[in-house]
């Protein structure tokens, strides 16, 4: 009996490199190429020059920086999580070494890569790699050929027009300088970020760092120091000065931690934002938590500052408001949290307590003119008045008078149980001595509808006036009549 062999192999793990570049499909091969100018910018050096091309279903990508260290271990080019020089720096980029690991499996599958720096070189093909002892006299040099088609080349020179370049470096992309953008805000702000800790534990931490907002021309993009790492919805690039906490594919972040980059983007820009702007999502999400200045600015701006809410107790003053040209909230406009900002800041008040509307009573407190006072066109216009009544309602309405500045220039007069007063001062000097029939006739027929209908606006308002309208031509009653 034959017996048993053992192997050994002192790689624990293998890497299947098929199945490797298919985990890498979500983020995308111009995704990947991004990784390589990352590297560059992690360095000390002052110059990084990136020539790219593309034909016939591949690119040539080549990119070199004069770091004088130049590529400070090799094996980091293809050792999967192993210590970094860099992943304890929260103003460092990338987070598990996994750029140049990625950049080898799309490169492999069919291309290459080379890697040369001050240390050595190290070549990676289908075949396996190889290492030599060519050295370049300073910085690093990645060059690599692989398969991109015309769509994935367009994607990755948009996203190299999208870095923010280091203040202290020169950036060139195929000839050209990319210069560095102008912020349009900058602000300090406390964000989550990931560090390793001296026992190598990944650690999530928060601390304050710097943060600069740039217009987008196009897609816009959350940069971790200067590098697009997830797209979202805003107007503005967000560059957050440490670590972005990713996900292992670097390709997206929290809910959490997005809403918070909103929050700092819509209090630093709400000044800039247009009317589009106002209504998108992410400031809709981002004024939760706003600054009071922020969301009064975004309330303002979608709807007027002269909007009202909309008043469940007084629909007429909601009518009215539309009436004047306003703005009128409805319930389901905003969220619950945004309802209760207006509603604790008073941003909005209800259209009741902004719109003046029929006063249906006398103003409480305020006592009428005394009978004794009245002059004898008051007396007339009370005869009148009860004579109409009789005819239009069935009864002689209770006549008083009143010359108080209350309700504003739409109480000229005001009905209720029975009663109708007539506010002379917004009535003027002529009542009700001189004023002409047809002028005593339009109020009544109007304060006379309220009898049955409160709402000025409404069609029922509208078929009572026309209805005593009509039955007023068959009233026997004229105001010249009554008068003394």
């Amino acid at each position: 009996m034959a017996k048993p062999t053992n192997t050994t192999n002192t790689n624990v793990l293998d890497i299947d490199l098929k199945g490797y570049r298919q985990t890498l499909q979500n983020k995308g091969k111009p995704r990947i190429l991004i990784e390589g100018l990352s590297n560059a910018f992690d360095t000390k050096s002052t110059v990084v020059v990136v020539t790219f091309s593309q034909k016939d279903g591949w690119a040539d990508l080549v990119i070199k920086d004069n770091d004088p260290d130049g590529f400070a271990n090799l094996r980091d080019a293809y050792t999967l999580f192993a210590a970094s020089n860099r992943r304890e720096d929260p103003e460092a980029r990338g987070r598990f070494g996994q750029g140049e690991k990625e950049l080898v499996a799309i490169a492999v599958d069919g291309g290459m890569l080379n890697l040369a720096s001050t240390k050595g070189s190290v070549l990676f093909t289908k075949e396996g790699r190889s290492e030599s002892s060519t050295r370049t006299p300073s910085g690093t040099v990645l060059d690599t050929r692989l398969k991109l088609n015309q769509a994935e080349a367009r994607e990755f020179e948009c996203l190299v027009r999208s870095i923010v370049v280091p203040a202290d470096m020169v950036f060139t992309f195929n000839g050209e300088v990319i210069d560095r953008p102008e912020p349009v805000k900058t602000v300090r702000d406390t964000l989550p970020t990931v560090i390793w800790d001296a026992e190598g534990n990944l650690v999530d931490t928060r601390r304050q760092t710097g943060i600069e907002i740039f217009e987008a021309d196009d897609e816009a993009w959350i940069l971790e120091l200067g590098i697009p790492v997830v797209q979202h919805d805003g107007r503005f690039h967000i560059n957050v000065g440490q670590k972005v906490p990713l996900n292992s594919a670097r390709d997206n972040v929290k809910p959490a931690y997005l809403r918070k980059l909103r929050e700092i983007m819509l209090d630093a820009t709400y000044d800039l934002l247009t009317s589009v702007d106002q209504k998108s999502a992410w400031v809709t999400e981002a004024l939760t938590n706003s600054s009071d200045e922020a969301f009064d600015s975004v309330m303002y701006g979608i709807y007027g500052k002269d909007a009202v809410i909309f008043d469940p107790s007084n629909p007429e003053a909601s009518k009215r408001a539309l009436d004047q040209g306003r703005t009128v909230i409805a319930g389901r406009a905003l969220t619950a949290d945004s309802w209760k900002r207006v509603r604790d800041r008073g941003v909005f008040k209800p259209a009741g307590q902004v719109i003046e509307t029929h006063i249906k009573t006398s103003p409480d407190g305020v006592p009428p003119i005394e009978r004794g006072k009245w002059t004898p066109a008051m007396l007339s216009l009370e005869g009148y008045v009860h004579a109409v009544g009789r005819h239009l309602l069935g009864f002689e309405p209770i006549v008083t008078y009143n010359v108080e500045k209350l309700g504003g220039k739409q109480f000229r007069a005001a009905w209720g149980d029975r009663s109708i007063q007539f506010n002379l001062r917004w009535l003027g000097k002529r009542w009700p001595g001189e004023t002409s029939q047809e002028q005593v006739d339009a109020l009544l027929l109007h304060e006379f509808s309220h009898h049955t209908v409160d709402d000025h606006l409404s069609d029922d308002m509208t078929d009572e006036v026309c209805r005593l309208g009509a039955k007023l031509r068959s009233c026997p009653a004229r105001l010249e009549d009554h008068r003394v």
